[in-house]
């Protein structure tokens, strides 16, 4: 009878490891500042030109559309609520 053992062993050297995962924590960081800015600038323009409040809009209009399977049939009205 033939016993297997699975499992993981740790790392011979884990300072590679503890590099990359700083490297993805760094990365992750990064992402998170530039949607933050953009989000900032976003807002800066709604503040500075009124007209500009509805394009805020569009983005999660947008979203709506991908996330719905029969995204065609609605499009008249959705274009019709971004020209609102």
């Amino acid at each position: 009878m033939k016993v297997y053992r699975y499992g993981l062993l740790g790392p011979r050297d884990a300072a590679p490891v503890m590099e990359q995962m700083q490297l993805a924590h760094r990365h992750r960081n990064t992402l998170i500042e530039i949607e933050r800015g953009r989000r900032a600038a976003i807002r800066a323009a709604e503040r500075n030109d009124p007209a500009a409040a509805g394009c805020a809009a569009v983005p999660a209009l947008l979203r709506a559309g991908r996330a719905s399977p029969r995204h065609g049939a609605h499009t008249a009205a959705r274009t019709a609520a971004v020209r609102a």
